[in-house]
């Protein structure tokens, strides 16, 4: 789902000059990606916290907490809260936020 890349640019502008950020697409290494699954999927984006001996910190993604909410409220009954419901509601909310609620969970996991 393309709506979750859209907090990326956020999160790059917010820490880039403040620590190092590196950005690999999932595909790029599945060793890597493959240690951070989501309920066992290759969602995206996530993001790894490493300590400056480059040991994992914490994670995060791949959305907001809000962005699961509205991911369970689909799953719970889809007949109603349909998908397109879903990635509508989804992609206003991306829109509206700017990226701020995944900067500040991620500065909580920090």
């Amino acid at each position: 789902m393309a709506t979750q890349v859209s907090t990326v640019p956020a999160l790059v502008k917010f820490f880039e000059g403040k620590n190092e950020v590196r950005i690999f697409l999932r595909d790029s290494d599945k060793s890597l990606i493959n240690q951070f699954l989501t309920n066992g999927t290759e969602s995206i984006p996530k993001v790894i916290i490493l300590d400056k001996d480059f040991n994992v910190k914490n994670s995060w993604g791949p959305r907001p907490k809000y962005g699961k909410e509205l991911l369970m409220k689909y799953k719970a009954d889809p007949e109603v809260y349909t998908k397109d419901h879903f990635y509508n509601d989804l992609q206003i909310y991306y829109a509206k936020n700017k990226g701020k609620d995944a900067v500040q969970e991620i500065l909580e996991l920090l």
